[in-house]
């Protein structure tokens, strides 16, 4: 599946809907001096069936045009796969209901996305500051 950007600051949907299941939802780029860090809120609405992997690539507009690939990075984990996480850094795929922290400067963020079923939401914004 092709890339699918998200406007900022905004919730998407993971459902058996066109566009919400599998793919590689980039949110955003920090625009550095900013934006340093992306919170996301992923949250199981109703039977999800999902791995979620934090992904990442130089924000570098011409990375777009040469269709460089996002490689996976750590996340800062606050309450990992609905459990409370002792906020150290991981890359663990995340399944469930979780709040992370992703630091960003210089970068730009997607989330990969393997769906098979039920439902989920997204939440997530750009924060202004230094990198979590």
């Amino acid at each position: 599946m092709a890339n699918v950007f998200r406007t900022v600051g905004r919730v998407f949907d993971l459902s058996t809907k066109p566009g919400e299941g599998t793919g590689t939802y980039i949110i955003g780029d920090a625009s550095d001096g900013l934006v340093g860090t992306f919170s996301v809120h992923l949250v199981n609405t109703g039977g999800l069936g999902a791995s979620m992997v934090v992904k990442a690539r130089t924000r570098i507009p011409q990375a777009n045009d040469d269709n460089v690939a996002f490689q996976p990075i750590p996340y800062l984990k606050l309450f990992l796969n609905g459990a409370v996480a002792d906020s150290t850094f991981d890359t663990a795929p995340i399944t469930t209901t979780s709040i992370i922290l992703i630091p960003a400067t210089g970068l730009e963020i997607a989330l990969d996305v393997t769906y098979s079923a039920g439902t989920g939401r997204i939440y997530w914004s750009p924060l202004k500051g230094a990198a979590a």
